[in-house]
């Protein structure tokens, strides 16, 4: 994955205490940082679309119709195996 550098501004201490979890996770200050960047950033997604799917009962529904049909990879093993 290509990288890029950047700079942020950060309470004093938390570079202290970013670099020891890092060393506690075995990872590089740079690979801990992104990591939990990344998380964040998709936790963050997944709490909107939640809100986003709670706000339009319509979409709920449909989403929930299409889920009640089952995992259609599942449905073509069954298929596959049995013949």
């Amino acid at each position: 994955m290509a990288t890029r550098t950047v700079s942020y501004t950060l309470d004093e201490d938390l570079p202290a205490q970013v670099k020891t979890a890092a060393r506690r996770a075995g990872l590089s200050t740079s690979a801990y940082v992104s990591r939990a960047l990344r998380r964040a950033v998709l936790h963050d997604a997944a709490r909107r679309y939640a809100e986003w799917l709670d706000s339009d009962a319509e979409v709920r529904d449909e989403i929930a119709s299409f889920r009640s049909l089952g995992d259609p990879a599942a449905s073509l093993a069954a298929l596959n195996t049995a013949s």
